[in-house]
């Protein structure tokens, strides 16, 4: 098990987070079953696991427990992801617990650069990766960023090299020094400042390793990573937050399940055959526009996808 995969879970045990990283793991297993599968977590989130024996621990290879100052969760999750290049050992692929892991994705680990990341909200054009609030922040803060790309913090490669070390080390204390001075757990502004401060060799992934197809619904297309944005709220519009939501409910993670999440040709639910029809017309689409934009605005899924009102 030389491939490793790293997610970082905070967590009361049994709860949103558990069940959502637990379904991604179960995806990540079938898709490729020699990857060793490893949740980093801070102290009482590794409390918790083991008192609740939540089934997480049994389904992953190994948890381990990263020491945090107290604080509320957001700070504790960011302060373990922002920590995780300097405490595992050797090469790993990180993982937000919202990802879908389809396909085979081994040649990864023979990337030979420091640092990989796919563009945030897999936009072609620079100006589309930037949210308004991450800039607002890097320009209080005073940081640079790179000036041709800005990348996506839940899917991020990292080679056993000095220079990720050192870019590690760097997005720790930016983010420290942001949540100190701006108050928010947002990693992501600091993730792009250090990587323009520690200058690591940045190899750019394609953005079928990273789908954020809640901003770009044809990012979604031949996707081999989906990521899902997904909120610990009632609203369910993806297959993927539906399976989560059952087992969250007292359902059974099942095989059948994930195999069907695996072999689905879109993200989005299809409980008939309108929603197939609407979905395969979005994997052509660059918006949500049209027909099939309406068609989720009549649902109330809008809102939910984008954000937008």
């Amino acid at each position: 098990m030389s491939q490793k995969v790293v997610y970082a879970v905070t967590s009361e045990s049994q709860d949103f987070y558990s069940v959502l990283t637990r379904v991604s793991a179960a995806a990540l297993r079938m898709s490729n079953p020699d990857v060793k599968i490893v949740v980093a977590s801070d102290p009482q989130t590794y409390h918790a696991l083991q008192s609740g024996s939540d089934p997480l621990l049994t389904e992953i290879d190994e948890l381990i427990r990263i020491e945090t100052p107290p604080g509320e969760s957001s700070f504790r999750n960011r302060w373990v992801k922002t920590k995780l290049r300097s405490i595992i050992e050797g090469k790993f692929l990180f993982l937000d617990s919202d990802t879908l892991v389809k396909a085979d994705i081994s040649e990864i680990f023979a990337i030979e650069a420091d640092i990989a990341g796919a563009a945030n909200h897999s936009a072609r054009l620079y100006e589309e990766q930037i949210w308004v609030e991450d800039r607002k922040a890097f320009e209080t803060m005073g940081w640079d960023v790179h000036p041709e790309i800005y990348i996506n913090g839940g899917v991020i490669f990292y080679n056993d090299t000095e220079k990720a070390f050192a870019f590690g080390e760097e997005w720790h204390k930016l983010w420290r020094a942001s949540f100190e001075k701006l108050n928010r757990y947002r990693d992501q502004p600091a993730l792009n400042a250090s990587l323009r401060a520690a200058q690591p060799e940045l190899f750019v992934l394609d953005n079928s390793y990273n789908a954020q197809f809640k901003v770009y619904p044809s990012a979604a297309k031949n996707a081999k990573i989906l990521h899902y944005y997904s909120a610990n709220n009632d609203e369910t519009h993806t297959a993927f937050e539906a399976v989560v939501k059952d087992v969250l409910h007292g359902g059974r993670l099942t095989k059948t399940a994930i195999s069907k999440l695996l072999k689905s040709e879109h993200p989005w639910k299809n409980n008939t055959i309108l929603d197939n029809i609407l979905a395969k017309r979005l994997l052509r689409q660059r918006n949500y526009e049209g027909f099939a934009w309406d068609w989720l605005r009549s649902t109330g899924r809008w809102q939910i996808l984008t954000g937008r009102q």
